[in-house]
Parts: C-alpha cells; sequence; structure tokens
C-alpha cells in the first residue's frame, strides 16, 4: 500500500502526535513523545526494529540540517523579493519558484516518509491496536495539561508579534510612504499574521486523525491534496501581496527598500547564527524550538 503525501500532510502525521509535546525538562513535558507513540509497548520484528533505527536515523540527518535549512530558505526569500524590487524577475517567474521550493520540500522528506509509512505497512491489527491506544493515551495528557499548551502557544504568537513588528520597523525605514502605500505593507502584514494564527490554530487542533487514518488504510487522498493545494495558495496569495506592494513604489523607495531588505537580512542571519551556537552547546534559544525527542 503506497501513499503519496505531501510535505504538509507528513508532518501533520508527525504533529499529529506531537502536539502534546513541549520542549524541556520531564516534569514540564509531561506527555508522550512522537516516536514513542509509534512504538511504546508494540512487540517490533526484527525488520520493523530496522525501520524504526532508519527512522530515527533519517530524523536525526534532517535535524543536523534543519540550520543550514533555514538559511538556505532565508536567503532564497530575500533574493526573490530583491529580484522582483530590481526587475530581474517576473510575478510568474516569482510564483513558479514558490511552486518549485513546495515541490522540493515535499520531496527532500521523502525517505522520512517512506520509511514512516513503511513501518505503519508492516503493522499487524494487534500493533496498530497498541499504536491507537498509545494515541489516545497522548490524547488524554493532552487535555489534562491543555492550560500549559495554550499558554505555550500564546507566548509563541507574542514573541512572533513582536518580531514582526521589528522587521516592520526595519523594511520601512525612510521610505516615507503614502497612505495608499502603507495599506498595501498593512495588508501584507496581516497576512503574516493571519498565516501564524492559522498555524497556531491547526496546531492546538489537532487530534492524531491523520495517524488514525493511516492506522485503518482510510486514507482520503484527494483531501490531503487539497490541502497541500491550499497550502500553495497562501504563499503564492502572500507573495502576490508583497509584490503589490513593491510595484506601489518609486524608484527611490525600491532602492532604498532594497537596502533595507539586506540589513534585514544580516539581523536575521546572525540571530540564527546566536540560535545555532547555542543549540550546539546544548542550549535552546528562547524564541527557538528545541529539538523532539
Amino acid at each position: 500500500m503506497k501513499h503519496l503525501l505531501p510535505f504538509t500532510l507528513l508532518t501533520a502525521l508527525f504533529g499529529g502526535v506531537a502536539y502534546a509535546n513541549t520542549h524541556g525538562p520531564k516534569q514540564d513535558n509531561p506527555c508522550m513523545k512522537p516516536g514513542k507513540v509509534l512504538t511504546q509497548s508494540v512487540e517490533l520484528t526484527a525488520d520493523q526494529q530496522a525501520l524504526v533505527a532508519d527512522l530515527k536515523a533519517q530524523r536525526q540527518e534532517h535535524k543536523a540540517n534543519r540550520q543550514a535549512m533555514r538559511q538556505k530558505m532565508m536567503q532564497e526569500r530575500f533574493d526573490t523579493v530583491k529580484g522582483y524590487t530590481e526587475g530581474s524577475l517576473s510575478r510568474e517567474e516569482v510564483n513558479q519558484q514558490i511552486v518549485d521550493k513546495h515541490q522540493q520540500m515535499s520531496e527532500h522528506h521523502g525517505d522520512m516518509q517512506d520509511s514512516l509509512l513503511a513501518l505503519i505497512d508492516s503493522y499487524s491489527p494487534e500493533q496498530r491496536a497498541q499504536v491507537q491506544a498509545n494515541l489516545d493515551e497522548t490524547l488524554e495528557c493532552r487535555a489534562e495539561y491543555q492550560a500549559q499548551f495554550a499558554d505555550k502557544g500564546e507566548k509563541m504568537e507574542q514573541r512572533f508579534e513582536k518580531r514582526s513588528a521589528k522587521k516592520a520597523d526595519i523594511l520601512l525605514q525612510e521610505l516615507n510612504l503614502s497612505a495608499d502605500q502603507a495599506a498595501l505593507f498593512e495588508a501584507w502584514q496581516e497576512g503574516q499574521q493571519d498565516r501564524m494564527q492559522h498555524r497556531m490554530e491547526r496546531h492546538q487542533k489537532r487530534d492524531g486523525h491523520h495517524l488514525e487514518a493511516l492506522l485503518e488504510g482510510n486514507v482520503d487522498q484527494r483531501q490531503l491534496q487539497q490541502k497541500s493545494a491550499d497550502h500553495l495558495t497562501t504563499m503564492q496569495e502572500q507573495a502576490g501581496l508583497m509584490m503589490d506592494f513593491v510595484d506601489a513604489l518609486d524608484a527611490e523607495q525600491r532602492t532604498q527598500f532594497i537596502e533595507n531588505l539586506e540589513g534585514l537580512q544580516q539581523k536575521m542571519e546572525q540571530r540564527m547564527e546566536k540560535s545555532g551556537h547555542r543549540k550546539g552547546k546544548g542550549g535552546h534559544h528562547q524564541g527557538e524550538r528545541g529539538p523532539r525527542r
């Protein structure tokens, strides 16, 4: 049985068992870890143990490459906005870049997808029942500690809003926007905030149904593909709002905007380097997510 899951749904599968996973000491993180939901009290065959080992190794590799990938993606985003502002990229080319990146991210996680689905496909009815019991336990834990998780989500939103305001201040330095130009930028910024809000809401509402569907062999491919298409559309709409803003700038403003972009990029690179340095020493930056076990 082969399922072709887009990247956004692959993360949702892990998220379906990871929503109760807060990072930190065990006493602050009482719920079952994502990987444990798939294996806790499940009597694995030798072949299944090999699949689990492969999956763990692949996740560790992705973690190790995460910082470099984030930096690469950030560089590409800045290059795209600067390219459009300078006139070297058209709207059609920007939209095609977004489509290509969306596909690349799905392919990048293909090894994890194959291992995860191979493991679930290999489970017997008894093993699937145990995984379902683990998932039920995690859901109960999440309900018990709902206030704790909601508080964490609220703090994440506050950090996002604070950083968004700082980024906006840098991007708009010395642009002297008209009322119409300011409205276009605000539309893009509101779209960014809406995306974050929707992500947090999805995180809070996850109930493990993607994992349950796989356990039951009842995956709705059309629904999964539609969610992936919706995610792509949202990214293109956000890019469109930024391009609308750039279109409204005059030549002098565009030159200043490019300088502002470069200044923001430098600050973000410095923050990412500091975050990566702290994680390398075993610590977690307050605004970054620590590794899952």
